[in-house]
């Protein structure tokens, strides 16, 4: 018999330090202890995961990755959580940037995702909610990549019941072709947040026809930078 199992995850944000710094402590909540019999407990995979991720994190240093300063547990044996770098505005889903600085943005996801790569991590989940900005600067907008609960280190470890945006379900690491960590995924996905940084749409509604239009549109009206 498999009990009922919840997560919970509460994101608080804290000032601290004599700066009083902003930081983002991203709390996991078990609600409920798991049997699962002959094999491991739920709360156990959770652990694991928890503090892969928090591995992971601990190694990157990078001014387009989010920055990672420890772990926290309230009192013995309580919930776990993160805290990270906190970025005030988000994702960019509901601010209006223009055409420059969605460019200056775009080019920061690239540079991390290019850093990740060079660490041999494949983030797995790249899209525009886990891409963060920090307005504070209205002429040099900063982005960063985030959310590293389903990252991999790139070595002949095989992909299994990985699923986190649509991105990943259209690309052919996912559908068969080969199952092997790769970053040719995070590469499939970087490009469809650059084209939704492009035309300032979300390639997961029913709308995608008419955002093509428009892409071609904007496509023929933007000259070359080079």
């Amino acid at each position: 018999m498999i009990e009922d199992v919840g997560l919970r995850i509460r994101f608080v944000m804290l000032n601290i330090g004599v700066d009083e710094e902003e930081v983002l402590v991203k709390m996991e909540i078990l609600i409920k202890k798991s049997c699962f019999t002959g094999r491991s407990s739920e709360q156990e995979r959770l652990t694991v995961e928890f503090w892969r991720e928090a591995d992971i994190l601990s190694k990157l240093h990078h001014p387009n990755v989010v920055a990672f300063y420890g772990v926290v547990q309230h009192g013995p044996g309580g919930s776990m959580a993160t805290v990270a770098e906190y970025m005030v505005d988000g994702s960019h889903r509901h601010v209006y940037l223009d055409r420059r600085k969605r460019l200056i943005i775009a080019m920061d996801a690239a540079f991390g995702m290019e850093y990740l790569h060079s660490k041999n991590i494949v983030h797995f989940d790249l899209k525009c909610d886990n891409l963060l900005v920090n307005l504070k600067d209205p002429l040099r907008p900063i982005r960063k990549v985030g959310d590293f609960g389903l990252s991999k280190i790139k070595r002949n470890t095989l992909v299994t019941g990985v699923r986190g945006t649509h991105y990943l379900e259209w690309h052919q690491l996912l559908n068969g072709r080969s199952n092997k960590v790769s970053e040719k995924v995070d590469v499939f996905s970087i490009s469809i947040v650059l084209w939704e940084i492009l035309i300032m749409c979300n390639a997961n509604t029913k709308h995608v026809g008419s955002y093509l239009v428009k892409t071609l549109k904007v496509a023929t009206s933007i000259p070359p930078l080079l």
